[in-house]
């Protein structure tokens, strides 16, 4: 159901949203990503804002990330609003339209409810010939190469000389000869920029060190990574580690479709999710290079997060799920060492001006590596040591397929409030009680800012339950902590996992009921 009906809504609600939002004389930048349909849909959305006298930037010969456009539009005064059409990391048969403000992040819950209602009630739409329009200067056209360098050249490699980040990762590369560097944009947006940046880089170190893999972006469907650019260990992202492990030296980056999600692949072949990069790269930067700033994380992030934080004395924004909290956040002036959440939308500090960026969780990872001279997994080691303690985590999602359990999920949630509301204690919760039944573990603690979290062992494991924001479908995580002398239990992990699955298959009402 994503075809061009919606997108005419759509683009006409961003539309008049624009003509009442932005400034005089602001224009809408709009970009996209591989999929099949989305030449068409960019031209129609240009075509209709056009039409109702905005201003149209468009990259119109190739697709190019999020973090470009972001870049490009705070950058840029005369742009009031960024479209990317792009369903990120999703299925080639899913769509997507992306609205931003003027500074290019993710838009808050106030704007888009505005943009839903005026396209909801809109009952036609205003369209101007896409050709002519261009004729009369109302859509300018640059080009994928343009924004690219400005991001390149006029962004990222900047700020990399500026914090003394180019310099390790060049003299680590002299200094090893034999490593190589495996990219992977999984045949989305990122593959010009990757090539782009890290030629730059090469050319400072004076060999090319670095494969490209999974880059052809001529393919809508995406079939060198399993129909969807994904950077995550368990689909897709298997050709990075299988190729990380061919041959010793050997360090993996991947990105999403539309590079706001990163990947990490260490030289072990393991692969290194949010749950770990935001924690490690905040004790890096402060610890390692000297930086400041607060610790932002979502309530799904692992509480590594929380005990790096308190080691450190940062402090710590801890958030409902959505990048979008942050960039409220910072665009208000707060300043993160690190900030995102489990899902791999992270921004990393110097490089916030593109909030949840793929390549600069990436660059910073491999600075990382450069300066410490380390592995992922040996700098985990590290800091587990500092904090003594060792984190896990198991994130899921609940019966994808029944069509009660976003609602099942709901019932709970509100069943935990009203009993706290009743003044009852943590441990007595009906939810609790019933996961104590399951799994000998006693909630001493609990956190209702997005779903219910609970809290067990004196806030050594916990349990978070959430209803998804994006499916049908209830979103359940435990972490569990243990002493650094003392090997991870992963079999008490799994077993508190089922536990609570195992709960809310008995609270929840089956298909049907």
């Amino acid at each position: 159901d994503f075809d061009l009906f919606l997108i005419h809504k759509l683009a006409e609600g961003t539309a008049l949203y624009g003509k009442e939002s932005y400034h005089p004389g602001q224009a809408t930048l709009i970009g996209r990503d591989t999929r099949r349909m989305n030449p068409e849909f960019q031209r129609e959305t240009a075509a209709i804002h056009a039409g109702n006298g905005i201003q149209v930037i468009v990259v119109e010969d190739e697709p190019v990330p999020t973090p470009v456009l972001a870049f490009y539009a705070s950058h840029h005064n005369e742009i009031g609003g960024v479209i990317n059409l792009t369903a990120s990391h999703s299925p080639y048969t899913d769509g997507g339209f992306k609205f931003s403000p003027s500074h290019g992040g993710a838009a808050d819950e106030q704007v888009t409810n505005r943009i839903q209602e005026i396209a909801n009630a809109a009952t036609n739409y205003h369209i101007v010939n896409y050709e002519e329009a261009k004729r009369q200067g109302l859509i300018k056209a640059i080009t994928a190469k343009e924004a690219v360098d400005q991001y390149v050249y006029g962004y990222v490699m900047p700020i990399l000389r500026e914090i003394g980040a180019l310099g390790d990762i060049v003299n680590y590369i002299k200094s090893h000869p034999d490593f190589e560097l495996i990219l992977d944009p999984m045949q989305g947006t990122g593959v010009r920029v990757m090539q782009t940046l890290y030629l730059a880089i090469a050319k400072e170190a004076g060999r090319e060190f670095f494969i490209v893999i999974n880059g052809n972006n001529k393919d809508p469907e995406f079939k060198d990574v399993n129909g969807a650019p994904q950077p995550d260990k368990s689909t897709s992202n298997g050709k990075l580690i299988q190729k990380v492990r061919e041959k010793k030296g050997r360090f993996g980056l991947s990105v999403d479709g539309d590079v706001d999600r990163f990947g990490t692949v260490d030289f072990t072949g393991e692969f290194f999710g949010a749950n770990d990069l935001i924690a490690l790269l905040a004790f890096f930067l402060k610890k390692d290079v000297g930086l400041d700033g607060a610790i932002g994380k979502t309530v799904a992030t692992s509480d590594f997060v929380n005990a790096v934080s308190g080691y450190l004395g940062s402090d710590l924004d801890e958030e409902k799920v959505g990048f979008k909290w942050f960039v409220a956040k910072i665009t208000n002036g707060r300043k993160y060492l690190v900030a995102g959440e489990e899902s791999a939308h992270v921004g990393v500090g110097p490089f916030m001006k593109t909030f949840d960026d793929g390549f600069a969780v990436g660059l910073t990872a491999l600075w990382m590596v450069a300066k410490s001279g380390m592995g992922l997994a040996q700098y985990k080691e590290k800091v587990e040591a500092a904090i003594k303690k060792r984190f896990v985590a198991k994130p899921g999602t609940i019966r994808r397929e029944d069509i009660n359990a976003k609602q099942g999920t709901i019932n709970i949630v509100r069943e935990v409030n009203a009993e706290l509301s009743q003044g009852k204690q943590v441990a007595e919760l009906t939810f609790a009680k019933k996961i104590e039944a399951k799994t000998g573990l006693k909630a001493d603690n609990v956190l209702t800012k997005d779903g219910v979290k609970l809290f067990f062992e004196g806030g050594n494991a916990s349990v978070l339950l959430r209803p998804s924001g994006t499916e049908p479908a209830g979103k359940l995580y435990t972490f569990m902590a243990f002493p650094y002398e003392a090997k991870p239990d992963l079999e008490k992990l799994n077993r508190l996992y089922a536990g609570v699955q195992d709960t809310t298959g008995e609270i929840m009402p089956r298909m049907g009921e």
